[in-house]
Order: C-alpha cells, then structure tokens, then sequence
C-alpha cells in the first residue's frame, strides 16, 4: 500500500441497490430492448413506459413558470419553503380539518423530497434527543427502505429493528412489531412507515395502527412517520389515518412526507418535514428553538429549496382534478398487482393481499440463478427480490409478468 501522507483512508460508501440498477438500466435496455424495468419505484406512463405525471400536474407546471417569470421570482426561497405548499399539502396529508385544528402547533418545512426530510429530521434529533448510557439515540425502525439504515446509520443513534412480514406469508407482522416497541427503552424514537410499505407493501390497517400507537404513546416514544406514498395504497382517507392519529393524539411526531410520487416529480424532490405538538411537549421556546436549528440547517447546507417545483405544486393540489387523477393511479396499481398475483398464484405470496407499489417475492432474496434467469428473460429486477408494480405497462403485462416469476422460481433457470 502506498503512503497516504496526510490523507485517512476512506471506507466503502454505502452503495443503493436501487441507484445501482437505475445507472445500470440503459446497458440493459440495449441488450433487451423488451425489458421491463421492475427496479426502481416510479410510476410509468403505460402509453410511453416513461415516468408518468399527471396531467393536472403538468398544467400546474407550465403555469408556475410563466408565473414566476412574469414575477422574476428568482431570488431566494424563504428557508421553510413556499408556504403555499406547505398548507395545501398540509391540509392533503393530515385531512383539512385535523390540519386546521393542529396549525397551532405545527412547524412545517419544504424539503428536497421525502429524503431530504428524513435527513433533516435526523439531524434534529440528534441534538434534541437525549443520549443512552453508550452516548447514542435509541432508535426502532419499520425495516425495508434502504436509506433509513444509511441516514440514521450514523454513530449517533443505535438503531434496532424487528421482521416486519412473515416470512411464510408476506403478511405484516404485527406481533413482531408490538414486541419490539414494548422492548424498546422509554422516549426511543419510533420510525414507522405511513402506507405502501417499502419494501413489501405489507401495510397496517387501521386497528393495528391504533394498537401501534398505544403501544408507543406508552413508551412516551417520539414518532417519525415516513409517508411517500399517500393516496396510492388503499386510497387517501385510509393512508393518511396514522398522520391524523398522531396529530390528534397529541403525541410529539416529526412528520417526513414525498410529493415526489404523487406529483412526478423525482427530479425536482418535492417534500415536506411537519412537526407536530412541539410546543404540547417541550414549551415555547424549546419549539422556537427547533424552528431556529432547522433553519440554520438550511443555510448551512442549501440555503434554500426549489421555488418553481413548490408553486406548481401548490397549484395542482388546490385543483379538482388532483384527487380523481391520483386514485386513478391507484386503481391502476391495484390491478396491475391482482393481475400479477393471479399470473404468479402461490408463488405470489405476499402480492395479493399488499398494498402500494411494491412486494417483495422471498424474504431471502432471488437465488443467483434465480435473478440471472428472471434477467434473461427481460426481466430487469432487484437481486433482493422486491418488485415494483407501478413499472407494469398493465393488467396484460402484469399477468404475463407473474406467470414469468413463477415459473423461474419453480424451476430457477431461463428455460
């Protein structure tokens, strides 16, 4: 090894499966110009296999930008964001009326995306909360989404998890989870994932949300709900439910919410962190505080978030049309997993009875021959096995996808 002077040697970053497979997707188009790209979790367009956007949204889109030129609104974005936005969005993902009654006590922020708001969440906790005995922020996770591990991965917090779907079944876990929760050390911060789960769309109802809930107002737990799928799960009322429960129990919730998904608009990263009863919890001006930490946060990382993408956003979510486009998206979702389902039968396992965009086909993961063969035959999927239904052209298409499945994990090889 060479002398590095006055440089550490740097450790492997942590690498995205699914950032992976996205670079990788155009070498795999060129050698399967059939293939269907079932990897990374967007919504296609079934007429051109694109990203789909809705169309109020892309009225919203053209209407934003001649705005903002006819204003020159180029300048600086206030550090919480378009508040505009924020209020629709807000008034979209904890219902209107348990918005307006919570507005009181809420701190509310535009993000970069669904992401940037779980980073900035964390680093608030790790100055807000206090540290157990080995100095770190007890943390407990909905397992599945690769980032949550990489975000709060870091030293500062000792992060704990349980197996969120049974491994016969694909079904949620229930028991595992209020295990985990009744184990977990008083004032723990909970992480728990809104709806269409990711990464195997094996979601709570509303019962269950309730039990999960109890159990973690017990513990005098802190809540982050990670919501980057509202309205394309069982539908909007039901999706947003444990949003409003946490709000209308008073529980002290940080609130980390994608509008990237519903609006299509990956490219731009259009979220929103929301904290709900800080003031109920800490006092005046423990939640002054926060605002100011938060606020200094963005100045010293991007000083201000994207202006035209939050205007248009804004725009679209005050129009009629929003909600009947986004359960139409749904609805498609929906059918496309039945089809699959039905195509793959009881290879499906936990398909049929998901919800969202996603399942994952084995707990384990494909076999190596299993993932080379599905690979072989267009396929272009993720080794661990989850599945993005949302990527299926339709119902047709994903019938035929199952029956592919299927037979490779019968037999695990391309023939």
């Amino acid at each position: 090894m060479s002398d590095q002077g006055n440089f550490n040697l740097l450790v492997e970053g942590h690498p995205d499966p699914i950032v992976r497979a996205a670079a990788e997707w155009p070498a795999y188009k060129a050698a399967h110009p059939n293939g269907i790209n079932l990897t990374i979790g967007v919504v296609a367009d079934p007429g051109t296999m694109g990203v789909y956007q809705p169309p109020v949204m892309e009225r919203a889109y053209r209407t934003a930008f001649e705005q903002t030129m006819q204003d020159q609104a180029h300048g600086y974005a206030n550090a919480a964001g378009d508040l505009d936005f924020l209020t629709n969005f807000g008034a979209f993902a904890f219902g209107s009326e348990q918005y307006t009654a919570q507005a009181h006590d809420m701190l509310a922020y535009q993000t970069l995306g669904g992401t940037g708001a779980l980073w900035m969440t964390k680093e608030l906790l790790r100055e807000l909360i206090r540290r157990d005995e080995a100095g770190r922020v007890p943390l407990l996770l909905d397992p599945g989404y690769v980032n949550h591990q990489h975000i709060f991965g870091a030293e500062e917090f000792n992060v704990a998890t349980y197996q969120h779907a049974d491994p016969a079944t694909g079904a949620y876990n229930h028991h595992a989870a209020l295990e985990a929760i009744a184990a977990m050390p008083a004032h723990t911060v909970l992480l728990l994932q809104v709806c269409g789960h990711n990464d195997d769309g094996a979601d709570r109802t509303k019962t269950q949300w309730d039990e999960v809930l109890d159990a973690a107002q017990a513990r005098e737990a802190v809540i982050v709900l990670d919501g980057a799928y509202l309205g394309l799960a069982r539908g909007l009322a039901d999706d947003i439910y444990p949003l409003a429960a946490c709000a209308q129990r008073g529980l002290f919730t940080l609130a980390c919410l994608s509008a990237s998904k519903i609006m299509g608009v990956y490219g731009e990263r259009l979220g929103a962190l929301y904290v709900l009863n800080a003031r109920r919890h800490l006092g005046d001006a423990q939640a002054n505080n926060i605002d100011t930490t938060y606020r200094g946060n963005v100045r010293q990382t991007i000083t201000g978030v994207p202006r035209l993408v939050a205007r248009a956003g804004a725009l679209a979510l005050r129009d009629p049309e929003f909600l009947p486009q986004l359960s139409a998206t749904r609805r498609r979702i929906r059918d496309n997993r039945i089809a699959f389902s039905v195509g793959a039968g009881s290879a499906a396992m936990g398909a049929a009875t998901g919800w969202g965009l996603f399942t994952r086909m084995r707990a384990e993961g494909f076999t190596p021959d299993q993932h080379t063969a599905l690979l072989s035959r267009d396929l272009y999927v993720l080794d661990f096995s989850r599945l993005n239904f949302a990527g299926m052209r339709d119902i047709e298409q994903a019938a035929w996808i199952g029956q592919v499945v299927a037979d490779v994990l019968s037999n695990g090889n391309a023939a």
